[in-house]
């Protein structure tokens, strides 16, 4: 499934991922929780958590909205999103 997902790295560091399904096999695609959790200590996360998953993942950085979810044609499904975690350099 798309999923959404932030971790810390030792340095304090942020890290992003959105894991998005592939437009040629929306089906089959995506990421499980626990290659997720793989991913997330591969880029170097010393504490990480799963936010969302489905059609409502998405990615907002840098004035670009990236979704997760798409249908057969590859377009992306849009869905509210109910909740936010904002991260802001201080």
């Amino acid at each position: 499934n798309a999923r959404t997902a932030v971790g810390i790295t030792r340095d304090g560091s942020v890290i992003l991922v959105m894991v998005a399904q592939k437009p040629s096999a929306p089906a089959n695609s995506g990421i499980s929780l626990p290659a997720l959790a793989d991913l997330m200590k591969t880029l170097g996360a010393d504490r990480a958590m799963n936010l969302d998953g489905g059609s409502s993942s998405s990615l907002y950085y840098n004035g670009k909205t990236f979704y997760g979810k798409v249908d057969l044609e590859g377009n992306s499904i849009k869905r509210p999103v109910k909740s936010v975690l904002l991260v802001q350099e201080k």
